[in-house]
């Protein structure tokens, strides 16, 4: 059912043919769903349908681990294309930023 609903993002919205690269970002910090492994590596379940995404739509995936507070930020500059890190869609958000439907 995941696997369904990650085809159904990358299809309707999220323009990839434009990135070689995509560039998400996330605050590690919250495990079960983005956090730092022993080895080091950021992984969870939110970095796990990441990088399903990039591999399904064919692009490289740069993951960077930032402060929550510096994600919305990093969203409106550019330094990141989207934000994946168990970010509630406030009514104050939504005036900066486009969510998406939950995943789950």
């Amino acid at each position: 059912m995941i696997k369904q609903k990650i085809h159904r993002v990358a299809k309707t919205q999220i323009k990839f043919d434009k990135f070689k690269t995509l560039r998400v970002g996330t605050n590690a910090e919250y495990p079960p769903f983005e956090f730092i492994d022993e080895n080091r590596n950021i992984t969870g379940f939110d970095m796990e349908l990441a990088r399903e995404l990039a591999t399904r739509v064919g692009v490289e995936l740069d993951i960077l681990n930032m402060s929550f507070d510096g994600l919305i930020p990093a969203l409106k500059s550019g330094k990141i294309d989207v934000a994946i890190s168990a970010m509630s869609a406030t009514e104050k958000r939504k005036k900066v930023v486009a969510f998406i439907h939950a995943i789950i």
